[in-house]
């Protein structure tokens, strides 16, 4: 059961915003009303418009960024593919 499941996941990521708040990071659901818990999805792109938060490079400080609203759009927008990879 898809419900049990979410249950015995371990909420563990505090939200930016509140840290009396806590989500799962990247897991497809936007748990935190400022959408930290989603940079690498686009499952809180409601909440971060006009924010590039998704970094086409995780290890490359000052890379590029884009908005995650691009992520698992089909298009890939990073030079490397990253934001379209699972």
């Amino acid at each position: 059961n898809m419900t049990q499941q979410k249950e015995s996941i371990e909420y563990d990521f505090q939200c930016k915003s509140n840290h009396l708040i806590r989500g799962i990071l990247n897991d497809e659901y936007c748990d935190c009303p400022d959408g930290s818990d989603e940079p690498n999805t686009s499952a809180c792109s409601h909440l971060l418009v006009g924010k590039k938060v998704f970094a086409c490079n995780e290890l490359e400080l000052g890379g590029d960024e884009i908005f995650s609203s691009r992520v698992m759009d089909g298009v890939v927008d990073c030079q490397n593919g990253r934001d379209e990879k699972k």
